[in-house]
């Protein structure tokens, strides 16, 4: 976790910490279910980043996340809060293998969009946006960008 290059994953941003020293931290203490979290908003913010930058080029309208992640829910809700824009999950995730078959077919006219499963619509007030806030500003640092 810790060369995942998210300080998000590291000790003195992780918001379960229980009052132990950096030099303390054993992994045995913190729990699999936080340590699920950490690495699934890490993911969500280093994608939120990028499409945030992406954004201030070319207004986007909303996100399509295919692919295994995008079947993680969390994951979407936190893509969605961080940009703040509405983030779409098809019904077939593997959008790669679609997009060879579509080119492999000779771009079909009658070829037919996947419909939509599932939207996550950012709320504005979901506990995340803290923790982006403080992840951000963490990278600012450690990047040298602040």
């Amino acid at each position: 976790l810790r060369r995942s290059g998210s300080p998000q994953t590291l000790f003195e941003l992780n918001p379960h910490r229980r009052g132990k020293t950096a030099e303390m931290l054993n992994i045995e203490f913190i729990s699999p279910a936080c340590l699920t979290d950490a690495v699934v908003e890490s993911i969500a913010f280093l994608i939120a980043v990028n499409v945030l930058a992406m954004h201030g080029a070319a207004p986007l309208q909303r996100l399509t996340i295919t692919g295994g992640l995008a079947a993680c829910d969390y994951l979407c809700e936190v893509l969605a809060e961080a940009t703040q824009m509405t983030v779409e999950r098809p019904a077939l995730l593997e959008a790669t293998a679609r997009g060879i078959a579509y080119l492999a077919a000779g771009q079909p006219p009658d070829w037919q969009p996947v419909p939509i499963e599932k939207s996550f619509a950012a709320t504005g007030k979901h506990p995340v946006l803290d923790r982006f806030d403080e992840w951000r500003a963490a990278m600012a640092v450690r990047t040298g960008a602040a």
